[in-house]
């Protein structure tokens, strides 16, 4: 019996589905594309997109992962493969694309754990793809991220070779800010390989001290860190975490950077008796975080070259206002700029990521994640239902 494996005719035009949660875990951004071609002369087009929120109930389980025994892993495992493909499927009905004319979809996961530099601690997105594959309806390329550590690499960033088939005429060098939880970069230079690292913290700690402050799940435009006076002092400190220094490519997590670092400005106020409020802690976390995303670029021989910013942290003007002070820039450039939402980036590039598996293309670079081979990234998993007489 043939598997029901996607047709990789690459002049035949495919209907995909991506689809991506990313680590404030508050919904799964979806994005439908059209793709004609092969390699660099793709032609994507964007259909529809949005993103769906999350049940309240099961965020709450994701943020608590840290915490998670192994039954709690395989649950939680299970109810986002669930909650991917029934979104997925409501999209679909409620956009007017009928199941049977999308050729696959492309899974990211929720990730719930990424190494800090040892590929070899390795990572981990969830959300059974085997699962979203039988509500979805639709065979799913799922577990992009192994594979690149198979070979060597970081594992991340690994949205950088979409924004090449994008972008990457769109200016003689640029580059795409990517404000997530954590911060990553994207480095385009035409038919040059791309380029990309993540650059350390961004809306992380910033959504854990909202929370903690005001219980507000992120900084709203930056309206409290706004209201801050920075202590140079606390931010010293902050930046002389070693991470700052190794060489690019390289990635990390919300395990140093998300609630950890946060804690750690907490506990450099208190060791120092400064006299801070709320809103004084988190300017300095959020000077912090821009400094050193502004410090990565500059040190890399970005800091003339536009910045496209895309991610939740695009919606904090304060934040971006800050990068781009330090960067010496007017501000940075919306990436809807480019001619494609900026909130659903992550959702396109990996449905771009299944295409490339389904073409068997890889689209690793050493340049982006420290890869050592070429590979193919992801995983076939059909529908789970076969059709018996």
């Amino acid at each position: 019996m043939a598997l029901p494996f996607p047709s990789g005719e690459a002049s035949q035009p495919r209907l995909i589905l991506g689809l991506s949660s990313g680590t404030s875990a508050d919904g799964v951004d979806l994005a439908l594309i059209r793709v004609e071609g092969s390699g660099g002369d793709r032609k994507v087009e964007f259909l529809a997109g949005e993103m769906r929120e999350m049940p309240a109930s099961l965020r709450a389980r994701v943020q608590a992962a840290s915490e998670w025994g192994v039954s709690d892993l395989a649950s939680a495992h299970y109810e986002l493969g669930v909650f991917f493909g029934m979104a997925g499927q409501d999209f679909l009905a409620d956009r007017g694309f009928p199941i049977q004319e999308i050729d696959f979809a492309g899974s990211h996961g929720q990730t719930v754990w990424h190494h800090d530099g040892d590929p070899a601690a390795g990572t981990l997105q969830i959300g059974a793809h085997s699962v979203t594959a039988f509500h979805l309806g639709l065979p799913v390329i799922g577990d992009f991220r192994w594979a690149d550590l198979a070979v060597g690499g970081q594992g991340a960033p690994i949205s950088s070779w979409a924004d090449w088939v994008l972008h990457r005429n769109a200016c003689p060098k640029f580059s795409i800010l990517n404000l997530g939880g954590i911060s990553n970069v994207s480095v385009l230079q035409g038919n040059s390989n791309p380029r990309a690292w993540d650059t350390g913290p961004a809306n992380g700690p910033i959504d854990f001290l909202a929370e903690h402050f005001f219980q507000s799940p992120f900084d709203d435009d930056g309206h409290f860190s706004a209201q801050g006076r920075v202590s140079t002092e606390v931010v010293q400190a902050l930046l002389a975490d070693t991470w700052f220094d190794r060489p690019v490519p390289r990635s990390t997590g919300l395990e140093r950077f998300g609630a950890p670092f946060a804690q750690q400005a907490l506990s450099l106020f208190n060791k120092h008796a400064l006299s801070a409020t709320p809103v004084d802690i988190m300017a300095s976390v959020t000077e912090a975080v821009a400094f050193s995303i502004a410090n990565s670029l500059a040190k890399e021989g970005l800091s003339a070259a536009p910045v496209y910013v895309c991610g939740g942290g695009a919606s904090n003007s304060f934040l971006c206002s800050r990068i781009a002070a330090h960067l010496d820039l007017d501000s940075l450039l919306p990436y809807s700029d480019l001619g494609w939402n900026p909130d659903l980036r992550e959702a396109v590039a990996f449905a771009l990521l299944a295409d490339a598996f389904v073409q068997g293309e890889s689209t690793t670079f050493a340049e982006t994640t420290g890869a050592k081979k070429a590979a193919l990234l992801g995983a076939f998993h059909p529908v789970p239902v076969l059709d018996r007489p």
